[in-house]
């Protein structure tokens, strides 16, 4: 609590990578994505990939800024007391702007991570290229059932919140929230993606 008070965002940012982070592992667990490591004559199976440390840039440098001041702002535009139609605004708000940002930027940096590099891309041009058909086409095939599964979620997280969170603890608590989702969601995404050619 005096971390989150001393310094919000860093705090905030930090739950968020831990998190991230954690949720790619039990992800990739999930999705049977497993790698392999010998020591001495030992084989040993682990979920510790590349992935995982870019997942925690992912939840410190982009999911937790846009949650932070995402929140900040709503809960400044919707300052407590709350009636019932400033609440139900205020969901209205969270789904229209914060998480459409959120599953947008979550489904486009899952494209990049899992990208294929084309054989034929081989000037910055054509790389560029392929990492912008790549989100792309993730979005289109993967934004709307994000997109869909928080809009189911984010009312009752948003309205739990307001009724029972402080407004300065409402980006951890959805941190953990969205944290089994998200670790739905990735797992599915990874399957996906390791099915694809």
């Amino acid at each position: 609590m005096q971390a989150l008070a001393s310094n919000p965002l860093l705090t905030k940012a930090v739950t968020a990578a831990i998190l991230v982070s954690l949720n790619e592992q039990i992800a990739s667990l999930l999705a049977g994505d497993l790698q392999t490591m010998r020591v001495c004559s030992l084989k040993f199976l682990h979920t510790l990939t590349v992935k995982v440390p870019l997942m925690a840039l992912y939840g410190f440098a982009i999911s937790a800024p846009i949650s932070h001041f995402g929140y900040d702002i709503l809960n400044k535009i919707f300052q407590p007391p709350l009636s019932g139609k400033a609440k139900l605004l205020q969901i209205l708000t969270s789904l229209v702007t914060i998480t459409p940002l959120s599953g947008a930027c979550f489904v486009a940096y899952l494209a990049l991570l899992n990208l294929k590099a084309l054989p034929t891309a081989t000037t910055c041009g054509a790389k560029l290229q392929n990492a912008v058909e790549a989100i792309k086409t993730n979005w289109k095939n993967n934004l709307l059932p994000v997109l869909r599964t928080s809009w189911i979620v984010s009312p009752l997280v948003t309205f739990l919140a307001q009724t029972y969170v402080p407004p300065q603890l409402w980006v951890i608590f959805f941190n953990v929230i969205y944290f089994f989702l998200g670790t739905g969601q990735n797992a599915l995404l990874a399957k996906q993606q390791s099915n694809t050619p």
